[in-house]
């Protein structure tokens, strides 16, 4: 169930970490998700990365795990699919953070304390 607006034809979406909120709404399916930035354990980071996002995680600094994780979870919003299905796709290619895609259209950032990132069906 993603949240809708009722009598709307607009998607919406949001999310929440900590003293963050994130909300965007689109005429195409859309997710956002916001990241706290913390210390997280390897397990988590290999239930969630492929094997390339772990190396340019371990290339890059940890932070950009955080990036990794909320560009997933707005995939897994704009598009309904299941957590499984998002882990398995990566988000890195050719050694960097790579968003361009047939499908779909993202964007991230990220400051001292959170990442963020939205997505939107084409």
């Amino acid at each position: 169930g993603r949240p809708f607006l009722t009598g709307s034809k607009l998607f919406l979406s949001f999310s929440h970490s900590e003293e963050m909120v994130g909300c965007v709404l689109s005429e195409k399916p859309v997710g956002i998700d916001i990241q706290k930035i913390k210390s997280v354990s390897m397990n988590l980071k290999k239930r969630v990365c492929t094997k390339e996002e772990l190396l340019f995680i371990e290339e890059n600094g940890d932070d950009n795990f955080f990036i990794i994780w909320s560009l997933k979870e707005s995939y897994i919003k704009a598009t309904g699919t299941a957590f499984a299905d998002a882990v398995r796709f990566s988000f890195v290619r050719d050694g960097k953070i790579n968003c361009d895609n047939a499908l779909f259209f993202a964007e991230y950032g990220f400051s001292d304390e959170y990442a963020w990132s939205t997505l939107k069906i084409k």
